[in-house]
């Protein structure tokens, strides 16, 4: 393993927009061959360049690779950092872990007072969270002021779902509570596109996937998933 003054020229380097991301990923890797307390702190704290997103996430995707003893330090650290940034990143990290701790933290998250954090707080918890926590999702839904957590809130409802089919009935009652009171367009898109996933039912949404849109005229297809539901209750 490289001493951590030549990781550190070497990610310099390497964290250009150009650099080709297999020789990226390639030096994430390197990280991994040692869990010396030096190299995982090392590590982490490459998470704070923020300059180059996808490189970025390529370390971070890394970390989560670390096992036990990545675990150990995470969790150590959401109690000494300060940086919601990097509180967002740890636990967006011990749900990639599947970390018993992440369903935890993520629950006491979504009252921070920081739109990133409770962002990734809210889609943790639907890879995560249990039937018990659809009430805080449907909460993030209802009420959160950031119409980014509301969108994540309503798709964790199908993460949840994916998972936990016998919560179906009350996911669909939780998001039709969102449909009638939402206003945002982005979100309603969210929240009908979850519908149509959940009920395997077409109300004129569609979703691509790869470039991350939802396309579809809103407001005829909240009309339709309305009467869909009100007939169906």
């Amino acid at each position: 393993m490289s001493s951590i003054k030549e990781l550190e020229r070497e990610f310099q380097a390497l964290n250009d927009p150009s650099t080709d991301p297999e020789t990226q990923h390639a030096f994430a890797q390197r990280l991994l061959g040692s869990d010396e307390s030096e190299v995982v702190g090392f590590h982490y704290e490459l998470l704070r360049h923020r300059d180059n997103e996808l490189f970025r996430g390529i370390i971070r995707d890394a970390f989560s690779q670390r096992g036990a003893v990545g675990e150990k330090f995470l969790l150590q650290k959401l109690e000494q950092e300060k940086n919601p940034e990097m509180l967002a990143d740890v636990v967006l990290i011990l749900g990639l872990m599947q970390s018993s701790a992440a369903r935890e933290y993520s629950l006491r998250m979504l009252r921070s007072p920081h739109e990133e954090i409770r962002h990734v707080a809210t889609f943790v918890l639907g890879w995560v969270g249990t039937l018990d926590d659809l009430g805080k999702l449907e909460q993030r839904l209802l009420e959160d002021p950031a119409p980014t957590v509301r969108s994540d809130a309503a798709t964790a409802h199908y993460q949840v779902f994916y998972r936990i089919p016998e919560c179906k009935d009350q996911a669909v009652q939780s998001l039709l509570r969102g449909l009638e009171q939402e206003r945002d367009e982005d979100v309603l898109a969210s929240i009908l596109i979850t519908l149509q996933d959940i009920l395997n039912k077409r109300f004129g949404m569609r979703e691509d996937i790869d470039e991350g849109e939802i396309t579809g005229d809103v407001g005829k297809a909240k009309e339709k998933a309305l009467k869909f539901l009100k007939r169906k209750s």
